[in-house]
């Protein structure tokens, strides 16, 4: 006797084969287009490009070398110790934050955290990536923030930690000349507790000199070494210049957008959804968690933040390289691009397999009739 197979296992089979081909025509004929904020990201982009280029070209001016690590060019490459370094930096994570296109991500995160022109966020910077620094600032002046933006001077090796060229000076040159739209508002000098370490003379001049600079220009500087009393002055500040944050934004290992201790926010980088941290709603001074850093105390209240760290692992999270050799084509990258699938086309697989079932079993019955089977068609 003639064996033949299950229709049932038929069917399954020719159920796969139609949806496999289904899937492999859809990823086929995939078409990547322009996102829908194209034309803000590329302008983000425009920004930060242009604004690392002065950077780059006022170091010269100064008489400040490029240094030969910064293989890219840009000028964005700090020293590798200096007396405003606060902590150990890599080259290679600096390096990739010298690509423009980062002000395309945050501008992607503007979009994800639902923002709008004019809504208020706040953004927190130390000294170790200016580019990125730039690169956010950049997004903001793209996307219409209006921001308060409370930076630190200190910075990892690499990082802005020239003494006569800080990153409040970057952004102070910047902003006087056009390429940003804002300066920073409230500025520290960061390190320990964001006070850095003074104890030792051969520092204190040079140190003393960068607050000189501050305490000249139209930003606050903050002095505070109690971190629970420089975290609510910070919180009064916050509440008098954007009462309605919308956003928060830290960029770099700042004590004060991360806090200490256990409830910190160092090993979570990227962006962070509303909730994400459980906590009280809004806390009287007296009651506020001295050892939380901004970025925490908004995110208990629900509002949508991002932690710019671990580099390596957002570069691959948004399909930029890492430790790139060349800075990549404006609008070249993933992050300015959507995929667009033709939808039809696994409907049409799933209409053709119900039609090829049906058939399948119209020819059973059909068969079983004229064999005089008792056989039913039950798939």
């Amino acid at each position: 006797m003639k064996k033949t197979a299950p229709y049932a296992l038929v069917m399954l089979c020719v159920w796969l084969a139609f949806m496999l081909a289904a899937v492999c025509v859809t990823l086929v004929t995939a078409k990547s287009e322009s996102g829908p904020h194209y034309e803000k990201m590329t302008e983000a982009r425009r920004i930060s490009a242009a604004a690392m280029e002065a950077v780059k070209t006022r170091k010269i001016e100064l008489g400040i070398e490029i240094s030969e690590l910064d293989i890219l060019s840009t000028g964005m490459l700090g020293e590798e110790n200096s007396a405003i370094t606060t902590t150990i930096g890599s080259l290679e994570a600096k390096r990739t934050t010298f690509n423009p296109d980062w002000a395309a991500v945050f501008v992607g995160m503007f979009v994800r955290a639902g923002l709008r022109e004019n809504d208020q966020v706040c953004m927190v910077f130390s000294g170790s990536f200016p580019a990125l620094d730039i690169s956010a600032m950049a997004a903001a002046d793209a996307y219409g923030l209006k921001t308060c933006i409370m930076a630190s001077i200190g910075a990892s090796n690499y990082g802005a930690n020239n003494i006569n060229f800080t990153f409040f000076d970057m952004t102070e040159y910047l902003a006087g000349n056009g390429f940003l739209s804002r300066r920073i508002d409230y500025v520290s000098l960061g390190g320990n507790y964001d006070v850095m370490d003074l104890e030792m003379e051969f520092y204190a001049t040079e140190i003393n000199e960068i607050r000189t600079r501050i305490e000249a220009s139209d930003s606050v500087f903050i002095y505070e070494p109690d971190f629970g009393k420089n975290i609510n002055l910070r919180l009064d500040y916050l509440k008098k210049d954007v009462p309605n944050v919308k956003f928060m934004l830290n960029v770099g290992g700042s004590l004060i957008g991360l806090g200490t201790g256990s409830s910190s926010l160092y090993r979570r980088t990227g962006y962070l959804e509303p909730g994400y941290i459980k906590g009280e709603a809004v806390l009287p001074p007296f009651l506020r968690n001295t050892e939380i850093g901004l970025v925490e105390y908004y995110h208990k209240q629900g509002v949508p933040a991002a932690n710019i760290l671990d580099i390596k692992r957002l570069s691959a999270k948004y399909a930029l390289p890492y430790d790139p050799q060349v800075i990549p084509e404006i609008g070249s990258a993933e992050i300015y691009y959507s995929q667009k699938y033709i939808a039809a086309i696994p409907f049409t697989a799933v209409g053709l397999s119900f039609a090829a079932g049906a058939g399948y079993c119209f020819y059973r019955k059909r068969y079983d009739k004229n064999h005089s089977s008792t056989k039913l068609c039950n798939i």
